[in-house]
C-alpha cells in the first residue's frame, strides 16, 4: 500500500526513492510522478537518452551534449521551476511541429 500523504510529506531526495519502490518504476517515472501527481516544478534529475539528443539540438545546436551539463544548465536557468519549464519546452516543440518540418526532430520521435 502507498501512503501518499506520508509521500508528499517528504524531502524530493526521499520521495523519489519511496516511488522507486514501486515495482516498473524507474528514475524516468519517477521523475514524472513527481512533477505530475506531487507538483514538485523542480524535479528535474533525470534526462532519458532519448530526451538527451533532443535537448541537444534545442539548446546547443548540437547531436549531442552531455545528460549532466544540460541538467546542470536547466537547472542554473530556471531553478526550482525547471519541471515546468521543461514541460513548457515538449509543448513549444511539438506545437512548432504541427505547422512547420523539423527534420532533426522527425528523426528523433521517428513518427
Amino acid at each position: 500500500m502507498i501512503d501518499e500523504h506520508a509521500i508528499r510529506s517528504m524531502d524530493r531526495e526521499d520521495a523519489r526513492a519511496e516511488l522507486m519502490k514501486l515495482y516498473g518504476v524507474g528514475p524516468e517515472t519517477a521523475r514524472i510522478l513527481m512533477f505530475d501527481a506531487l507538483h514538485d516544478y523542480g524535479a528535474f534529475d533525470h534526462i532519458a537518452p532519448w530526451q538527451q539528443k533532443i535537448y541537444s539540438r534545442l539548446f546547443y545546436n548540437r547531436a549531442l551534449v552531455s545528460a549532466h551539463r544540460i541538467r546542470d544548465d536547466l537547472r542554473a536557468q530556471y531553478r526550482e521551476y525547471t519541471m515546468l519549464a521543461v514541460g513548457y519546452i515538449w509543448e513549444d516543440i511539438f506545437w512548432k511541429r504541427t505547422t512547420e518540418h523539423i527534420p532533426w526532430l522527425e528523426k528523433e520521435i521517428r513518427l
